[in-house]
């Protein structure tokens, strides 16, 4: 499955959107931090911020906290993991 072209993302961001499918997969958090998007690709959080706004923008997470600022799997991301369907 490809999420990348469909909705635009720029590598960085898909990187990103990788790194918060494996955070719901396997992890008891469920949310990924700006400091680990920033890890995830090696770049600032200045960037990562960036890059996690395509992934917002697409619809494909949702913001789960401010301060810091977290991000998670959307319900339409869920969707498309669990049946490999894009609603788009």
């Amino acid at each position: 499955m490809e999420l990348k072209w469909p909705h635009g993302l720029s590598a960085e961001a898909a990187s990103i959107l990788y790194g918060v499918i494996q955070e719901e997969m396997f992890d008891s958090t469920e949310s990924m931090s700006l400091d680990a998007a920033a890890r995830q690709i090696g770049l600032s959080k200045q960037s990562a911020r960036t890059c996690v706004g395509e992934t917002l923008d697409a619809g494909l997470v949702v913001q789960s906290g401010k301060r810091p600022l977290k991000i998670q799997t959307s319900e339409s991301l869920k969707s498309i993991l669990s049946t490999g369907v894009s609603e788009d």
